[in-house]
């Protein structure tokens, strides 16, 4: 367990100075884990910012914090002392032992399954928003605004991302680091869009996300029935066709049927 610590820590620290300490850990462990994993990292950190005075949280364009968590990072990786404190500290918890191993298997899980990482990723995305209570759904109303903004599920996959790429020791310039995975967590970005313009959205409206710079178009028609009873929409979606940047995008018509916990649509049919 002391190695997942320690590898756990270490992601929060990173993404921390990001994000800022609390979103990070409920973004890479969820909230019910984090409140006690917060407990047991919050004296290791306290001692690496004086061993580390420019490490600082919610300081994303802070390149000396950036540069500072890097350090104090290895040095956890390398200092028994840090280790064993982490280690005492989480022993020493009188509840939430297995609130944080929840957490931490899940993040474990993405590495492990390297047949299925991307597929891993977005399960354990589903599971820790779910938990958050967020869906990106409208905000006071049932009306889907015509922009669309996903930016926060975007980032929260970017996050899972970047704590398996580290998990796995690959290098950033890696060509599946750098371009198979992004490309992947793309689709499955659009994806989350589609669900929800499925959803919320009206008949025959254009919706717009931009999902890291590529805008993304859907609209769908009215819900009706088919011969077996089911309720359907038809989505017609257009994506900036990243595999293949000759080409300007794919659009697709898809039938998708709504069963318990959300939609099923067709295969995309690129034209």
């Amino acid at each position: 367990m002391n190695n997942e610590l320690i590898a756990t820590a270490g992601d929060v620290i990173i993404e921390g100075v990001k994000v800022g300490l609390d979103v990070a850990g409920e973004h890479l462990l969820g909230p019910t884990a984090w409140k006690y994993f917060k407990r047991i990292v919050q004296p290791v950190i306290r001692r690496l910012q004086r061993r580390h005075p420019a490490l600082a949280f919610g300081c994303p364009n802070d390149e000396q914090a950036n540069l500072a968590a890097q350090s104090a990072v290895e040095e956890l990786q390398s200092d028994s002392e840090l280790q064993h404190l982490l280690e005492t500290n989480f022993e020493n918890l009188e509840h939430g032992q297995q609130e944080i191993r929840i957490g931490i298997t899940r993040i474990q899980r993405i590495v492990t399954n390297t047949s299925e990482q991307v597929g891993q990723i977005s399960i354990a995305l589903s599971e820790i928003r779910r938990e958050l209570g967020k869906r990106d759904e409208p905000g006071g109303s049932d009306e889907l605004p015509s922009f669309v903004d996903i930016s926060d599920y975007v980032n929260h996959y970017d996050m899972l991302t970047r704590a398996y790429v580290r998990r796995e020791g690959m290098d950033p310039e890696d060509r599946f680091a750098r371009r198979v995975i992004p490309t992947a967590v793309f689709y499955l970005d659009v994806v989350h869009f589609e669900e929800l313009v499925l959803e919320y959205g009206e008949p025959f409206k254009l919706y717009k996300t931009n999902i890291k710079g590529h805008v993304v178009t859907a609209d769908v028609s009215r819900a009706f029935v088919d011969k077996i009873g089911r309720e359907c929409r038809t989505l017609r979606t257009t994506v900036p066709n990243l595999i293949r940047p000759e080409m300007e995008f794919y659009a697709s018509n898809k039938t998708c049927i709504k069963e318990e916990g959300g939609w099923r649509c067709e295969e995309l049919q690129a034209h």
